[in-house]
């Protein structure tokens, strides 16, 4: 919900029927990045549970932190890009820096709300 009510025009680029970017090329980008995606995240968790050896001090409770760091540090993350897009938002008054500014927070979110339980989890 912008401040500003007027309507968004993407600066040097022209409507193109409906299809946003280059059409089926950025599809076919989105699937691929989704796919490495998901292999890299079934190769962590393999490296988690399977491959790396039990702590001597902290047992399995340590295989919390693989989850737990990457999880707060994504997190913060997107905090620093809800910053850094209001600034941007507050300068340019352009709407497209407040949506990346919202999904930022909805992101961030998320996943500072998994490294709370995931940190609570490890305190216990």
């Amino acid at each position: 919900m912008a401040v500003v009510n007027r309507e968004t025009k993407p600066a040097g680029r022209h409507n193109t029927g409906g299809r946003a970017g280059g059409g089926g090329r950025l599809h076919a980008v989105s699937l691929a990045l989704a796919a490495l995606a998901f292999v890299g995240m079934m190769v962590s968790i393999w490296a988690i549970f399977l491959y790396a050896p039990t702590d001597a001090i902290e047992g399995d409770a340590q295989r919390i932190f693989y989850f737990h760091v990457p999880v707060a540090i994504i997190g913060m993350l997107s905090s620093a890009v809800v910053a850094a897009a209001s600034i941007v938002y507050l300068w340019r008054r352009d709407e497209r820096w407040d949506w990346v500014a919202r999904a930022a927070a909805e992101v961030g979110a998320v996943f500072i709300t998994l490294a709370l339980i995931t940190g609570s989890l490890w305190g216990k």
